[in-house]
C-alpha cells in the first residue's frame, strides 16, 4: 500500500481538528459556535480543503461564522500564514461563501482576517489577530507527537475560539495591530517559520560543522569573536550556539534587504528579485551585493548599512546555503515587497527594525531589552545640550542612541539630521545588534544624504584614545574611507552587558580570543584609569565604567543602567572609591516595583555621575538615593507625543535634583546625603540603599522582598564600608 500523500495528511489532520473543535463547542455552551467541518473545492489533484465553523443553533446548522485554509509544516505554503498565495486563496473562498471572517494557519501560527476590511489602504489593517502555537514544527511527522496534539486540542483551540467568540459576538472590537507589529509578524514568520531561512541555515550549519573540520573551525572562530559562550562537546550547548548563529546571520542579511526596499521606495531602484542564474549561494550573494551597491551609488549614502563588516560576507553566504534557502529567501522578498515602504513613516520603520528581535531571543544574543522610559530619564540627566557628543559603549540595537537623537532634537529643533546623527557613537561586539543600531539611526530620515551612523561592530575594550573608532565613506569621494576618532564626550550612557565574572574567559583557556579574556580587560581598565584596582571577581559591566569614562570631558555626564551587584561589599568598594574621588555622584535610582532587565532575577540600579576634578565641589555635592515605588511609566504620566515624553523625563529629573532633604510619597522615596559625609561616616553606597529598604519596610503596606541582594546587616555594612573606603 503506497504511503499517504500530503493531501491525505492534510485531510486527516483537519478531520482531527474538526473533532476537537466540536467537542470543545459541546463542552462550552458559552461559545456561540455549534459545529465544524471540512468542505472540498476543485477537482482531482487540485482539490483543496477548507476548514469551516458554524454558528450555534438549536436545530440544524447555523450561519457560517468562519472559514480558512490549513497548511501543514513541510509544505511550500506551510512556511507562513502570511504567504500571499495562501491568503489570497482563503479570501476568495470566503468571498464566494459570503463569510466575513477567515483565517490561514500553518499549525504553528494562525492569522485571522476580516474580509470587510479588504479594501483598506494598508495590508496590516485587514489582519485582526494572530495566535502562535508556541511550538516548533518542521515536518509532517511532528503532528504525530502526542504533546503537539495535546497543545493544539487543550490549549490552542480553546484560546483561539474564546477570543474569536468575543469578536463574533461583538463583545470586543476586533483589535487593529500597530503597523510595525504586523510587519514584524510577517517578517518573522517568513524568516523563522517552517522551511524558513533560519531553520534551513540551522540544519546546514549543524551538518556542515559535523562533516567538515575547516568549516567547523571557521564557525567556532566566528562565534568566539562575538564573545559567545558555548561548549563544542556538549550537544545541547552546541545546538543552542548554532541556533543563535543561524538567527544572527539571517537577521543581518534580511535587514540589508529590508533597508534596500525602504531606500528603493525613495530612489526608484530596481525590484529585488533573484534571477534564475543566481542558483547557488555564491551567485545569489553576488546578485545581492550588486543590488546593494546600486543603492549606495544611487543615494551616495548608507554604505555602513549595506556593507556592515567584511567578516559578515562569509556569514551572508552561509545564510544562503541551506538545502531550500534560496527558495525561502524568495518567499521572504515577495512578502516584504507587499509593504508600501514609501508610506511608512521613518519612526515606524525604525520601530520595526528594533522589534525584529523578540525579548526572548534577545537573551540568546546576550542582550537585555531596555525600556524607553528609563532610557529617557537617563538621557535627560546626561544630555544637557543639543550639540552633545554621546557614546553608548555597548549599544545593542540602539535604544539609547535613538532616544538620544530625539533628546537632542527636543533641545534644538533647528538641528539637521546630519548634526543629530554625527554626535552619536555606538559600539557592540555582536553583528546583529550592531547592524540593527545602524539601521535604527539611519531609518530616522531615509530621504536625506550624509546619513552615516557612527556605529561600529567591535569589542569596546579594543577602543583607545586617539585611535580610529570607526570608518565612514568620505562625503566628497565615497570610494575613500574617513577614519573617525572618538572626540571628548559630553555624555556616556548605556546598559552594558550582564556577564558574571565566572563566565569571562581566562587567557589560559583553550581557543579564547585574547582581547576578550579577563586578563586583557582588567589591564585595559587599569590603563584607562591609573590607580583603579578593580577586584578580579568583578562582573564584566564594572570594567565598562572606567574604560568608557576615560573619554569623558571635564564636567561630562555618565549614566549607566546595570546590575546593582556593584553595591555589594564583595567587590564593589574599589568602584565606589573611584566614583567618590573622580565624580559628583548625582543620583542612584532603583525600582521596587519593576525589573529594568528582562531577567527579573537581576536586580538593577541607574547611576548618574558628573566628572569633577574639584574636591570641594565633590564634597559639597548632594547624592540622591532614589527608590521608585511605582512603575516608571505611571510616575512619568500620560505622554502622547515625543515632546511630552522628553518633558516628563525632565520633570522627574528636576524633582530629584531640587530635593535637598529626605522626602517620600506614594510614588518614590528620596534620601539625600552630602558626598563628603559618605567619606566621613564610612558609609558605602550599598549601605544607603539598605537604609532605604528599612525605611520602606517601616511604611504601611510595604511588601518588599526581604532577600534584597544589596541589603544585609546594616552595622556590618558600615564597618566594612569604613574599612574599604577609608
Amino acid at each position: 500500500m503506497p504511503p499517504p500523500t500530503y493531501r491525505q495528511h492534510e485531510v486527516q489532520f483537519c478531520s482531527e481538528v474538526s473533532k476537537w473543535a466540536d467537542r470543545l463547542f459541546e463542552s462550552r455552551p458559552d461559545l456561540p459556535f455549534g459545529s465544524s467541518d471540512i468542505e472540498s473545492f476543485g477537482r482531482g489533484s487540485h482539490k483543496r480543503q477548507d476548514f469551516r465553523v458554524y454558528e450555534r443553533k438549536e436545530r440544524g446548522r447555523g450561519k457560517l461564522a468562519l472559514c480558512g485554509e490549513v497548511k501543514l509544516p513541510g509544505s511550500p505554503q506551510g512556511r507562513s500564514p502570511f504567504d500571499m498565495d495562501l491568503v489570497t486563496d482563503a479570501y476568495q473562498k470566503a468571498t464566494a461563501e459570503n463569510c466575513r471572517y477567515f483565517f490561514t494557519w500553518n499549525v504553528e501560527h494562525l492569522a485571522l482576517f476580516d474580509r470587510s476590511l479588504w479594501e483598506a489602504e494598508s495590508w496590516h489593517e485587514r489582519c485582526i489577530g494572530q495566535w502562535p502555537l508556541g511550538l516548533e514544527l518542521n515536518k509532517l511527522t511532528d503532528l504525530n507527537d502526542p504533546t503537539i496534539a495535546s497543545a493544539i486540542r487543550d490549549k490552542f483551540l480553546p484560546k483561539f475560539f474564546t477570543a474569536f467568540a468575543n469578536i463574533w459576538l461583538q463583545r470586543e472590537k476586533a483589535p487593529k495591530p500597530l503597523p510595525e507589529e504586523f510587519w514584524v509578524a510577517v517578517i518573522e514568520s517568513h524568516l523563522t517559520g517552517p522551511m524558513g531561512p533560519v531553520r534551513e541555515l540551522r540544519d546546514y550549519l549543524a551538518s556542515e560543522s559535523e562533516h567538515t573540520k575547516a568549516f567547523d573551525l571557521r564557525l567556532r572562530t566566528w562565534m568566539l569573536e562575538q564573545q559567545w559562550n558555548f561548549d563544542r562537546n556538549d550537544p545541547q550547548s552546541w545546538r543552542d550556539a548554532i541556533d543563535r548563529a543561524a538567527r544572527s546571520m539571517v537577521y543581518v542579511l534580511s535587514n540589508r534587504m529590508l533597508f534596500y526596499q525602504a531606500v528603493r521606495a525613495h530612489n526608484y531602484l530596481p525590484e529585488l528579485k533573484l534571477p534564475r542564474s543566481a542558483n547557488s549561494p555564491k551567485k545569489a550573494l553576488d546578485y545581492f551585493r550588486k543590488s546593494f551597491q546600486e543603492a549606495v551609488d544611487a543615494t551616495g549614502d548608507y554604505e555602513p548599512v549595506f556593507f556592515p563588516d567584511s567578516q559578515e560576507e562569509w556569514a551572508a553566504e552561509a545564510a544562503l546555503s541551506g538545502a531550500n534557502s534560496l527558495e525561502a529567501w524568495e518567499k521572504f522578498i515577495r512578502a516584504v515587497d507587499r509593504f508600501e515602504f514609501k508610506e511608512i513613516p521613518t519612526d515606524t520603520l525604525g520601530h520595526t527594525f528594533q522589534k525584529l528581535i523578540s525579548p526572548g531571543e534577545r537573551y540568546k544574543f546576550g542582550q537585555y531589552y531596555t525600556d524607553e522610559n528609563i532610557v529617557d530619564v537617563i538621557n535627560a540627566f546626561c544630555i544637557r545640550k543639543p550639540e552633545a557628543q554621546v557614546l553608548d559603549p555597548a549599544c545593542g540595537s540602539g535604544t539609547f542612541l535613538v532616544r538620544a537623537y530625539y533628546r537632542k532634537y527636543q533641545l534644538d529643533k533647528r538641528l539637521s539630521n546630519d548634526d543629530l546623527i554625527s554626535g552619536l557613537y555606538g559600539c557592540d561586539i555582536n553583528p546583529f545588534p550592531a547592524h540593527l543600531a545602524t539601521l535604527n539611526l539611519a531609518a530616522r530620515n531615509i530621504s536625506l544624504e550624509a546619513n552615516y551612523p557612527r556605529i561600529v561592530r567591535r569589542n569596546f575594550f579594543t577602543v583607545g584614545p586617539g585611535k580610529p573608532f570607526c570608518e565612514l565613506p568620505n562625503i566628497l569621494d565615497h570610494r575613500k574611507r574617513e577614519k573617525i576618532v572618538l572626540p571628548l564626550l559630553d555624555a556616556v550612557v548605556g546598559n552594558p552587558p550582564y556577564i558574571r565574572q565566572e563566565q569571562i574567559p581566562k587567557k589560559s583557556e583553550k581557543g579564547v580570543v585574547e582581547d576578550q579574556t579577563k586578563e586583557y580587560i582588567y589591564e585595559k581598565a587599569e590603563r584607562a584609569w591609573p590607580g583603579l584596582k578593580l577586584s578580579r571577581q568583578s562582573d564584566i559591566h564594572l570594567y565598562f565604567w572606567p574604560v568608557a569614562a576615560q573619554f569623558l570631558a571635564d564636567d561630562g555626564w555618565f549614566g549607566f543602567l546595570t546590575s546593582s551587584s556593584w553595591l555589594d561589599v564583595r567587590y564593589g568598594f574599589a568602584l565606589q572609591r573611584w566614583l567618590l574621588l573622580n565624580f559628583r555622584i548625582v543620583a542612584i535610582i532603583e525600582s521596587v516595583d519593576e525589573p529594568w532587565f528582562t531577567d527579573a532575577r537581576v536586580k538593577t540600579a541607574v547611576t548618574i555621575l558628573q566628572r569633577c576634578k574639584d574636591q570641594g565641589e565633590r564634597d559639597a555635592n548632594l547624592v540622591h538615593f532614589v527608590r521608585l515605588k511605582r512603575p516608571l511609566e505611571e510616575i512619568l504620566g500620560e505622554r502622547e507625543d515625543e515632546g511630552q515624553k522628553q518633558e516628563a523625563a525632565e520633570r522627574l529629573r528636576a524633582l530629584i535634583l531640587k530635593t535637598k532633604t529626605d522626602r517620600s510619597n506614594d510614588q518614590l522615596r528620596i534620601m539625600v546625603k552630602r558626598q563628603d559625609e559618605l567619606w566621613r561616616d564610612g558609609l558605602s553606597i550599598g549601605e544607603m540603599f539598605a537604609r532605604q529598604k528599612v525605611a520602606n519596610l517601616s511604611e504601611p503596606g510595604s511588601e518588599e522582598e526581604e532577600n534584597d541582594e544589596t541589603s544585609g546587616d546594616a552595622e556590618q555594612h558600615e564597618i566594612e564600608g569604613h574599612d574599604h573606603l577609608m
